[in-house]
């Protein structure tokens, strides 16, 4: 299944999220590094090449698993939106349109932002247990887990909400 994954993973570790997403063998991974952080693509490469963005620019990246559909009217390059969002994480996620997951990152200044669309189209688990992760599946996050459990007083609040 194609997906992001990362967090405060680089190197081998990254590579290991990575490798817990299920894969065919003609899907494709891309990986981008500003450690402390990294993220991780897992695409289905030349059939969709629209289907994911990556950018490593130094110390910074940014990665969108999914698309962002008004980057044309807003007049923002993909740089743009990794910039913006690190500086203004909520008005700039506002602005996005699209279905996407996405995560910006700057190992220079420590910093890393997780943001979904407004509709959170795509799922987005994150655990900070055994450091910051996060991932369109939970395959990868529960191999860092020890001991996973359910947070009852989590569970509690998400069904009162419906």
């Amino acid at each position: 299944m194609t997906g992001i994954v990362g967090g405060t993973a680089t190197g081998p570790a990254l590579r290991d999220q990575l490798d817990e997403l299920r894969s065919e063998p003609w899907y494709e991974q891309e990986r981008l590094e500003a450690a402390p952080f990294g993220a991780g693509l897992v695409t289905h490469g030349a059939r969709d090449p629209d289907g994911t963005t990556a950018l490593q620019d130094g110390s910074r990246f940014l990665a969108i698993y999914g698309v962002v559909t008004n980057l044309d009217d807003l007049g923002w390059s993909e740089r743009e939106v990794c910039e913006r969002v690190l500086a203004e994480p909520s008005a700039t996620l506002t602005a996005l349109d699209g279905p996407f997951v996405l995560v910006a990152a700057d190992g220079t200044d420590g910093r890393i932002v997780l943001g979904t669309d407004k509709l959170g189209t795509r799922r987005c688990y994150v655990t900070n247990n055994a450091g910051f992760a996060f991932g369109t599946s939970l395959d990868p996050l529960l191999a860092r887990v020890p001991d996973p459990t359910v947070d009852e007083r989590g569970l509690r609040a998400v069904l009162a909400a419906y």
